[in-house]
């Protein structure tokens, strides 16, 4: 039940399926985005579909059936296939909903753009995104050949959805984290590009692999990322979208002819002529 950047021009067999949310601008400069509607697939330009490692589809925060993925904190992950299309050059945006069901360990990825290598500086890690024990947030993302850069969230809740958004803009040195479509957290950056890796974008799973990480417990839904600078006004209106609405079609009552009637056609009486009566004789 997401925003579609591909407008839909199939009519459903009950109707159209419509969004409120404008559309105007949110697909410049998409990634990738990944609704989660009963699949993995990418709803955006580039087709970077994600392979279902053991997570299942479940209800999305408008209560829709198999419009969002659960992980069960085992072994459960999403994997994207390495593109050349999710390397920002010096500005990336992702925003994602999410509902967490637990924790097991120190550590959870939700999403990882990284290596198996793990290094203290997290030198690898091009973007990522951590759940911790105290259910704050931590994006990590290395840049300029150097070490990463963390910026911190405020905890959130668990068992509840939240939206959650993140603006690294290396071209004006800042990067910003927003929680429920509000500022959160933000800090200066010295970097002016990411760190590439070849690695695949996962979501879920365990990252580097190490005994502190978990893979995630919890429900994933409507992953996007652009490579530019979302706006405030662009991150409120994501978080604030309401589910679509499913628009009765407009049908055209059937045109009934009148039957043809032919006229009966009514014979004319028959003409009578009247009888000759000859008068009697004349005597």
């Amino acid at each position: 039940m997401k925003l579609r950047y591909v407008a839909f021009a199939t009519a459903m067999s009950l109707g159209m399926l419509t969004s409120p949310l404008t559309l105007a601008g949110l697909n410049d400069g998409l990634m990738a985005h990944y609704p989660f509607d009963g699949n993995a697939q990418d709803a955006g330009p580039n087709g970077n579909h994600g392979a279902v490692e053991g997570a299942t589809l479940t209800a999305d925060r408008f209560g829709k059936a198999n419009s969002a993925y659960r992980f069960d904190g085992k072994d459960d992950s999403i994997v994207v296939p390495s593109s050349a299309s999710l390397h920002p050059a010096d500005r990336l945006s992702f925003a994602f909903w999410m509902k967490i069901e637990g924790i097991t360990n120190t550590w959870s990825p939700i999403i990882f753009k990284g290596s198996s290598k793990w290094t203290n500086n997290g030198m690898y890690r091009e973007y990522t995104v951590w759940l911790s024990k105290q259910l704050t947030l931590y994006l990590t993302s290395a840049g300029n050949q150097s070490a990463q850069q963390v910026l911190k969230s405020s905890a959130v809740k668990g068992g509840e959805w939240f939206f959650y958004a993140a603006v690294i803009d290396r071209r004006h040195h800042s990067i910003k984290v927003y929680i429920n479509g509000r500022l959160d957290q933000e800090m200066a950056d010295s970097y002016s590009s990411f760190k590439k890796n070849n690695n695949n974008l996962v979501f879920g799973g365990r990252g580097e692999g190490i005994a502190d990480f978990s893979p995630l417990k919890g429900v994933l839904d409507d992953i996007r990322f652009y490579k530019r600078a979302l706006s405030v006004k662009e991150i409120k209106e994501l978080y604030t979208e309401k589910p679509p609405v499913v628009e009765p079609p407009v049908v055209e009552p059937p045109v009934v002819k009148p039957p043809v009637v032919e006229p009966s056609v009514v014979e004319p009486p028959p003409v009578v002529e009247p009888s000759v009566v000859e008068p009697p004789p004349v005597v």
